[in-house]
């Protein structure tokens, strides 16, 4: 069961089902979306982190500097599969706040580095321009 904080801090309210007690929990995963109390989506974006780091690290490989995939079919697997999971069910979690949209790009950033082989130095708006990936920026 998850509660929704408010300001006030109020005790969440006891639940009992079949004579058993219904724990709170802090964050609840629906759909793939990961909610927490105060609707920050912060921990879903932790959650989407890990999730592409671990298939950053498979995509890395097959693809060194000198030998495996190029760029160009990086930049597929990156359209297909990373970046729908980054933008998975957006409409519900995306907001213009500062934390979130730097949490976005450090999520994009290992697989934008790996497409156009850049240094890690290379600015983020430059990343997404070369590989010609959304950018995420408020309007």
């Amino acid at each position: 069961m998850l509660v929704m904080d408010d300001k006030y801090g109020t005790k969440p309210p006891k639940v009992v089902m079949d004579g058993e007690k219904i724990k709170k929990e802090n964050l609840m995963k629906l759909l793939g979306v990961v909610f927490d109390p105060k609707l920050t989506f912060l921990p879903h974006l932790e959650y989407v982190q890990k999730t592409v780091r671990s298939l950053n690290r498979k995509l890395c490989a097959f693809a060194g500097i000198h030998w495996g995939f190029a760029g160009n079919k990086l930049k597929v697997v990156y359209k297909k599969a990373i970046e729908r999971i980054i933008v998975y069910a957006a409409p519900v979690w995306y907001s213009n706040h500062p934390h979130k949209l730097r949490k976005l790009r450090a999520i994009q950033r290992p697989s934008l580095i790996k497409i156009t082989q850049a240094y890690r130095t290379a600015p983020n708006n430059s990343l997404c321009v070369l590989a010609g990936s959304c950018q995420y920026t408020s309007p």
